[in-house]
């Protein structure tokens, strides 16, 4: 099996601490998010020095995501709210860039096969230091120390960004990274598709669109915006076609998922949203025709995730 790997992000890391001051908090207009809690007061110079330090890491030819990740975690708190941002940012950046060569490695019949007999029985990164098999042990490692976290598909195991990681930092950065993180947080904790089947519910499939057309619509400047956007792409083609394994019409008989007609029932025209909307009329159309796919289905589902998508 060949593993998809995810594209990276090519911007210059020294370059990136200037990028993060366009993060824009308040780039909706009559909305007001959460706003993080303030980052903690240090004594002056100490923020300056320490994202001197890392601008000198980040620069640095083949620096790794661990490093970044250790000198983050050591002087975040330190530094103002834009350089929190822009400190995950370049992170992040390194742990995109630094995926590939680790999907690589681990993709090794020898080390599949330890990581397949851990992982059945639990793995715990936080141990890996215990691992007796060197292999094993040194492998596990640079995922743990890379932010990384171990999924699973068609068989194989790879590595994950874990979101997850940063949201002890939420409340220092951004509005738009906060949010940002809590959306991609979700998806690293729980993918909502393997081996061509969904394995979130319909509703939570829905909940977690609705979420990302939120962001889109409160934080549209925001530099996170491309990303979420692809993502939210993604949950357009699952709600309105669903997976092959799991498709939103049968194969046989045509006829709509019953599950998936409760849940866009309860979603439809809710709030502002143009997805809800969407979904209110999608479901008009296929009351007429008895909840089967036909041509006229069709066209409307085509077109729905063209003209959400833009």
């Amino acid at each position: 099996m060949k593993m998809n790997k995810k594209q990276f992000v090519t911007a210059a890391i020294i370059g990136v601490f200037a990028l993060s001051t366009a993060a824009c908090s308040g780039a909706a207009a009559g909305r007001t998010p959460a706003a993080p809690q303030p980052a903690a007061q240090v004594e002056d110079g100490k923020g300056a020095a320490t994202i001197a330090a890392y601008n000198t890491l980040a620069g640095k030819r083949g620096v790794r995501a661990a490093e970044l990740l250790a000198a983050l975690d050591a002087g975040i708190r330190t530094v103002s709210r834009n350089e929190a941002t822009a400190m995950i940012v370049a992170a992040e950046a390194a742990q995109k860039r630094d995926l590939p060569g680790l999907e690589e490695k681990l993709a090794g019949e020898g080390l599949q096969r330890k990581i397949g007999e851990l992982y059945r029985n639990g793995i715990d990164l936080d141990k890996a230091g215990d691992i007796g098999d060197a292999e094993l042990r040194e492998a596990l490692i640079e995922v743990r120390d890379g932010g990384y976290r171990l999924d699973t598909a068609e068989g194989m195991y790879f590595p994950v960004i874990d979101y997850g990681r940063y949201r002890q930092y939420r409340g220092l950065v951004t509005a738009d990274l906060a949010a940002y993180i809590d959306l991609m947080a979700v998806e690293s904790d729980r993918a909502p598709a393997k081996d061509a089947a969904l394995v979130i519910g319909w509703d939570e499939m829905i909940r977690r669109a609705l979420a990302q057309e939120n962001f889109l619509r409160t934080f549209e400047d925001s530099p996170r915006a491309r990303d979420v956007k692809s993502l939210y792409g993604r949950y357009l083609s699952f709600i309105f076609y669903g997976a092959n394994n799991t498709p939103l019409f049968a194969y046989d008989n045509k006829t709509m998922s019953a599950e998936a007609r409760t849940a866009y029932a309860a979603a439809a025209g809710t709030g502002d949203s143009r997805l809800a909307a969407r979904l209110k009329e999608y479901l008009g159309l296929l009351a007429t025709k008895g909840y089967r796919l036909d041509a006229e289905v069709e066209e409307f589902r085509k077109q729905a995730v063209s003209d959400l998508g833009d």
